[in-house]
């Protein structure tokens, strides 16, 4: 959270390459649109318009050799967050791993120009990538980090059929329940994170909730993210051992 627009590095460090590269500008479009979208089907359509030129023009212009590296950082990220926030897309186009492969042809230009500097912009869209990359491996089981990096092009029933064949026989509904509470007490950490000065719980309060939760869940099923946050705000002694040894 910003308090000002000076503060916010996709304003001032981002923006500016939109009104120097188009296809920044069709990257970043569909963004705007999901987001102002909701209901509105015209919106929606102006933003999938924008992805798909923001997709042509990325195939094109990333294939260079040395686009500016901020250029086609920006566009990769820009894309993977679209394809997240449009919850009808059909297309699975592998941006973080395109941004993966520019990152390592970046950094290896900066450690044989200049070892010891990364320009401030390049640093923020790395670190951009890292968090993505980190949510998409933590929040997802082997092969399905697909949510981000798949190669082909699906299709709504594709993604359905795929979910159906996952199974998992130690889910029963009191595991179900209790992870329900995990991941409510969880968003109610982050928005005390996010906005400390709103009235809240303190920080422990709904760790040591998720964590009474976590225990009556068996300990083959998934939950490691819900109890990578809780660990988080454990407290030191019988709680971190307890979530170390879980």
């Amino acid at each position: 959270m910003k308090n000002n627009p000076t503060e916010n590095p996709w304003r001032t460090l981002s923006l500016p390459l939109v009104q120097k590269y188009p296809v920044v500008y069709s990257a970043i479009s569909p963004i705007t649109c999901f987001h102002i979208a909701r209901s509105d089907d015209d919106i929606r359509a102006a933003g999938m318009g924008h992805m798909r030129d923001a997709v042509i023009r990325s195939e094109e212009g990333l294939k260079e050799e040395s686009p500016p590296a901020d250029m086609a950082l920006v566009t990769c990220l820009a894309l993977a967050v679209s394809v997240c926030w449009n919850c009808h897309i059909s297309t699975g186009i592998t941006h973080l791993k395109g941004a993966k492969k520019k990152i390592r042809q970046v950094l290896s230009t900066l450690n044989r120009v200049r070892p010891v500097y990364t320009p401030k912009s390049v640093q923020f869209l790395l670190n951009c990538w890292m968090y993505f990359e980190v949510m998409a491996l933590i929040t997802s089981e082997g092969d399905n980090e697909r949510l981000f990096l798949q190669e082909t092009t699906d299709t709504e029933g594709d993604r359905h059929r795929r979910t159906a064949e996952v199974e998992d026989s130690a889910w029963d509904l009191p595991s179900c329940i209790a992870l329900t509470g995990v991941y409510r007490y969880a968003m109610l950490l982050y928005l005390h994170q996010a906005a400390p000065e709103l009235p809240s719980l303190l920080s422990h309060e709904p760790a040591e909730k998720m964590l009474t939760f976590l225990a009556s869940i068996p300990t083959h099923t998934s939950y490691l993210y819900p109890l990578f946050i809780a660990s988080c705000e454990a407290a030191p002694g019988d709680e971190r051992e307890w979530a170390q040894q879980r």
